[in-house]
This record gives C-alpha cells, structure tokens and sequence, in this order.
C-alpha cells in the first residue's frame, strides 16, 4: 500500500478567515450609515407626522373660525339690512289709506321695491357665501361681480386689473384667496374712509401676485398684530398660512393701505 503525503500546496489547505481587516474597513463604514440613514428617516418621519397633525389642527381651526364668521355675516346682512327693508316695507303696507288713490298707488310701488331690494340682497348675500357658485364662475369673474355690487352701493371708486396669463390655481385654493380680497374689502369699507381702491390679480410665470391698494386713512402697521381673535387681519394671516403664501402689509396714517399677497404656483 502506497502512502502519499499530501504537501501545503502552497497554503491551498489552510484555512482563511471569512472577514480581512480590508473587509471590515468596508463593512462597519456602510453599517454606520445605513444605520444613521434608518434612523434619521426614522425622525424626519415622525416630525413631518407631527407637523401635519399640527397643520390639520390649524387649518380646522381656521375651517371652524371661517363658518363662524359665515353666520355672523348671515346674521349682520339679515338684521341690518334686509330686516330694515323689510320693515319699511310692512310700514308702507299697513299705512295704506284706501281712500287715498294716489297715495295708495305710492306706497304700494315703494313696498314693492323695497321687497324686490330685500330679494336682491338675499341673492348677493347667497353668491357670496356659496361655494359652489364660486367654483362655477371662478376666481377672476367672482371677483368682478364683487366689484359690481360695490359700484351700486357707491361705497368709493374701485378699478380691477388682471395682468399676465391666468391660471386656475384650484377651487379650494382659490376661494381662500378669494376670502382674503373680500376681508381687505371689508376692511376698507369699515375702517379706512377711501374713496379710491384698486385691485390687480398678476399672474407671473413662478407666482400670483395679489395687491389690494386704498388712498384711505391707513394706519400704523408696527401697532398692529396678527392676533387670532377673528380679527380681519388675523383672519387673513391664517388663510394665507392654509395656502402657503406671503401677506404683506405696507400703510402710514393718512397714506392709505397697500395689501399684497403672494402665492408661489407650485403650492398648487
């Protein structure tokens, strides 16, 4: 019987270390950063989690203070202007004197028109409050029957300018714009005694730029905050927060009040 010794071979039969120290200067380096990538996702995660119960939460408060506003604005039309002309016209109504044709023929012409005012205002005061009617005429057409309705009260002088190429920014988006321009309005009619007010929707490539300008009294904007208890002013700084845009205020006493709001596209 042959007995063969089998040689090193040049070290073929000894065994190896699974991992080098080359190994490992690659392995733990990738390790660390997988490890410090799960990890600061895992944060980001939570923060963004957090940050959106945080947006919900304000956006239903903002939803929450917009509906109650909604009824005031109801309530205020309703008791001071439709229930003053209604009245007016029941007075004419029971006042009538029979006897007295031409009399008669008078008050009955003046109650039918105070009715037909009182028909009006409901029909304003409802295309003013209903979403869906501003969804069918958009931004840009609500806006000119907003106009309208003051040129009738000649309330002061109101110009609108629409600059660039317009684009629908979204329904929702763009009827919380829409509250904005009514709440400066509101504004003005209230507080600042204007007799001129311009309004100028500018529709650049980046960006839609909104200045809402009045030669009112105006006012010292280093005394004023945006607090949040439903102020006009507050109001607007919490819807442009819910659309992610810029509100600026520039205004002095006695040189009138220039309001701009600007809202990047891609918040869309």
């Amino acid at each position: 019987m042959k007995v063969v010794i089998l040689s090193n071979l040049g070290g073929l039969l000894t065994p190896k270390p699974l991992l080098t120290l080359n190994h490992l200067n690659i392995i733990v380096p990738i390790v660390l950063i997988s490890a410090f990538y799960i990890i600061h996702t895992f944060f980001i995660r939570k923060q963004n989690r957090s940050r959106e119960k945080k947006n919900q939460h304000d956006i239903l408060e903002s939803q929450i203070e917009m509906q109650e506003q909604t009824f005031q604005k109801i309530s205020s039309e309703i008791h001071d202007n439709i229930s003053l002309t209604l009245s007016l016209s029941k007075i004419y109504l029971h006042d009538l004197d029979y006897t007295d044709h031409a009399d008669l023929s008078d008050k009955i012409h003046l109650s039918t028109c105070l009715i037909k005012k009182a028909i009006d205002d409901l029909n304003t005061l409802s295309k003013s409050l209903n979403p869906d009617s501003f969804e069918k005429f958009g931004l840009i057409r609500s806006i000119e029957e907003l106009v309208k309705d003051i040129h009738k009260a000649e309330l002061f002088k109101i110009k609108f300018n629409v600059k660039g190429i317009p684009n629908s920014q979204g329904a929702d988006y763009e009827l919380i714009l829409f509250r904005m321009i009514q709440e400066s309005l509101n504004n003005v009619i209230r507080h600042a005694n204007a007799t001129e007010v311009n309004i100028t929707l500018d529709y650049q490539k980046t960006s839609l730029s909104v200045r809402i300008r009045d030669n009112g009294t105006g006012f010292k904007t280093e005394n004023t905050t945006f607090n949040n208890n439903g102020s006009g002013l507050g109001n607007m700084k919490k819807r442009a927060q819910m659309i992610n845009a810029q509100l600026f205020i520039d205004s002095q006493p006695q040189n009138g009040t220039l309001i701009k709001i600007l809202i990047p596209h891609s918040n869309n």
